[in-house]
């Protein structure tokens, strides 16, 4: 997990309980995304030969873990507020 910049409350900034309400709701957005995500039928008989099939798993699997990583960044920030 990287080091990532966190929000300080200051008088002048957002409102910390509006700040993460919006957070929190990106991390349900995120959630329901990778539910959707997860549930593209995805099949070793749509790919013409098996290779092009395990490139393609893995190119899928390195796509959902970005999800994760979008959903770790902002759990982060919002256990910071």
């Amino acid at each position: 997990m990287e080091n990532y910049v966190l929000p300080i409350k200051t008088l002048h900034g957002t409102k910390p309980e509006s700040l993460l309400q919006d957070y929190l709701n990106a991390i349900d957005a995120m959630r329901t995304l990778q539910q959707k995500f997860n549930s593209i039928e995805f099949n070793a008989r749509d790919y013409v030969t098996f290779d092009a099939y395990c490139k393609a798993r893995e190119q899928r699997i390195d796509e959902y873990l970005k999800l994760v990583e979008v959903e770790a960044y902002l759990n982060t920030i919002a256990e910071s507020i």
